[in-house]
């Protein structure tokens, strides 16, 4: 379905709770919602701190530079 995406952004979990089994979880859950929930060729962004970007690249997630890059503006 051309124009259909899903954007992730700062999923939060408690400091207490922050452990790579919590985060393995949450992104299985995530990615089972999306795989049953948005139509085949949805783009899937995802919004990373550099730190996390190799744990969702784990995932499947890639680089979108060349082809587009994020902009930001703080007002």
């Amino acid at each position: 379905m051309a124009g259909a995406f899903s954007k992730s952004v700062d999923v939060a979990v408690k400091p207490s709770e922050q452990d790579e089994e919590v985060k393995h979880m949450i992104m299985d859950e995530i990615m089972n919602f999306l795989r049953q929930n948005t139509p085949p060729g949805a783009e899937v962004l995802m919004m990373a701190d550099v730190p996390s970007i190799p744990f969702y690249q784990k995932f499947g997630f890639q680089y979108t530079y060349p082809k587009s890059i994020s902009l930001s503006k703080t007002i």
